[in-house]
This record gives C-alpha cells, sequence and structure tokens, in this order.
C-alpha cells in the first residue's frame, strides 16, 4: 500500500547479494494488475514523479549504511 493510495496494493521483494565483497540489491514491485503499475508512473501534482520518491528513500538508506561501515 502506498500512501494516499491503499488501491495500489504491490508486493515488494528486496534480495541482497554478496560476491567478492560488494553487495548488490535487486528490488521488485508486482502489482495487483497492469492499470496499477501504470498509474505509479504518472507525475504527482508536486511535479514528483513516483519512481523518485522511492530512489531518494534508497539513496538515504545509502548513505545511512555508509556511516556504519
Amino acid at each position: 500500500m502506498f500512501d494516499g493510495r491503499p488501491e495500489a496494493e504491490a508486493m515488494e521483494t528486496v534480495e541482497l547479494r554478496e560476491e567478492d565483497g560488494v553487495t548488490t540489491m535487486t528490488d521488485r514491485l508486482a502489482f495487483k494488475d497492469q492499470a496499477t503499475r501504470d498509474s505509479m508512473k504518472r507525475v504527482k501534482p508536486d511535479g514528483v514523479h513516483a519512481d523518485d520518491g522511492g530512489q531518494v528513500a534508497w539513496d538515504r538508506l545509502e548513505d545511512y549504511l555508509t556511516t556504519l561501515a
């Protein structure tokens, strides 16, 4: 469920793999139907693309994790 969009159901899977000291993350979203998926690609009224919010969160996580190393 996404903020303000209770009808936008999706299953998110995050997979972390380590190989030779490098961790690779794969993030997948599986939507209940194509219409819901397509609606998430639209630009919001505030000008932020729906995909950008998720990327911002992952970037913040990456910044935080580098402080732990």
